[in-house]
């Protein structure tokens, strides 16, 4: 009776004892699971955060790009203008852009990298707003001024295209952000091993001391029933030559009554032409009234069509006060004049009668647009 007695206490002790390591191993269990659920939801906030800086700072290199860009382009129209209120207005757009670039160059994680890049800039606006009140003011720009200008448009075309270089990078797929730094911790900027401070950039900053299309300054889009973009379709090879292309624009336009157009703009992209058409009468550009046409260059289809006729204010004289000799030599010495034709283009949202003069200076070319009555710079254009 005793043994049998003891045999109890002992088998109660052994399943005791499996209870304790069964509840034991459970609770092992709900622990794990608990931080394996943990983790993975670190690791899903964690892809989230990563996301979240990527887009946030992609948009504002883009941003920055697009500031940097505008600087370096106003700049440039700036060395070849004569006309001190169009530099005045250009400076003051270099202003604003610059403003804005710094802005968006402090945003940037580890900005102090970017330092000496952000005082550039900070820099530039400042002096191109103190220029433009000269200018406002009737100062006429001397050599010195047009050397620091200069100085200053070579540093942000260097600039410009290191930025570019990175945007070129993003496009094509790269995670800039969220490959080069782990985690959400941003450690390191891009941008300063491109442009930043020292040794670690590549820009050699000067010392202070103290574009594009024809929408940029010809004002006439409105809105027409004829205009479309086809449904979207993977390009082919292209068959078709820009004289095709071209001619294929004349004939979409002359399909809506549209005569006596000329073609005055091409570029490809992405296997599709975009033909600019003017109306051009009696040796006359009239860039009031265009078309832009695009074009497949696999099989020659009209995959967009837009009207751009321009609503303004009076008629416009069109017999010349002053020659195309007399024209080309108001404008600076430094732009070499490569052609000349009269057109008439919207300004202050009134016909004018220009001289367009296409010139090149420093690699670049411009088309400038000086009235053809009183020889006034009215408009600058780069290409």
């Amino acid at each position: 009776m005793k043994r049998k007695s003891t045999r109890t206490r002992t088998i109660a002790r052994s399943c005791y004892s499996k209870r304790i390591w069964i509840t034991a191993a459970i609770a092992l269990i709900i622990l794990c699971m608990g931080l394996i659920s943990a983790l993975t939801y670190l690791f899903f906030v964690d892809r989230q955060n990563r996301a979240q800086f990527e887009r946030i700072y992609t948009e504002t290199i883009f941003e920055t790009a697009d500031n940097i860009n505008a600087v370096e382009t106003n700049l440039s129209k700036m060395l070849v203008s004569v006309d001190s209120k169009l530099s005045a207005d250009l400076a003051n757009e270099v202003w604003r852009q610059a403003s804005l670039g710094s802005a968006n160059l402090a945003r940037l994680p580890d900005s102090e990298g970017l330092a000496d890049t952000h005082g550039f800039f900070v820099k530039v606006g400042d002096y191109a707003k103190y220029y433009a009140m000269r200018l406002y003011n009737g100062h006429k720009p001397s050599a010195e001024d047009y050397d620091r200008l200069n100085d200053f448009h070579m540093t942000c075309k260097t600039v410009s295209d290191e930025v570019l270089g990175l945007v070129r990078e993003i496009l094509a797929g790269e995670k800039i952000f969220g490959r080069r730094w782990p985690g959400y911790k941003i450690r390191q900027n891009p941008l300063s091993a491109r442009i930043g401070n020292g040794d670690a950039g590549r820009i050699n900053f000067p010392n202070v001391v103290y574009d594009g299309e024809y929408s940029d300054g010809i004002q006439a889009p409105t809105n027409s029933p004829h205009n479309f973009v086809a449904e979207y379709r993977q390009i082919g090879a292209a068959v078709l030559t820009e004289e095709d292309a071209r001619a294929e624009a004349v004939k979409a336009a002359e399909a809506y009554e549209y005569r006596d157009m000329t073609p005055v703009r091409y570029s490809v992209s992405g296997g599709r032409a975009t033909v600019e058409l003017a109306k051009f009468h009696n040796e006359i550009i009239y860039y009031t009234d265009v078309v832009k046409v695009q074009v497949a260059l696999d099989n020659g289809e009209v995959v967009a069509f837009a009207e751009q006729i321009a609503v303004g204010n009076g008629s416009v004289n069109t017999k010349p006060t002053i020659s195309e000799k007399t024209a080309i030599s108001l404008i600076s010495k430094k732009a070499a004049v490569t052609s000349a034709k009269l057109a008439v283009v919207m300004y202050d949202g009134n016909p004018r009668l220009t001289y367009e003069l296409t010139a090149e200076y420093g690699g670049m070319l411009y088309r400038i647009y000086l009235d053809a009555h009183d020889g006034r710079e009215l408009i600058i254009l780069r290409q």
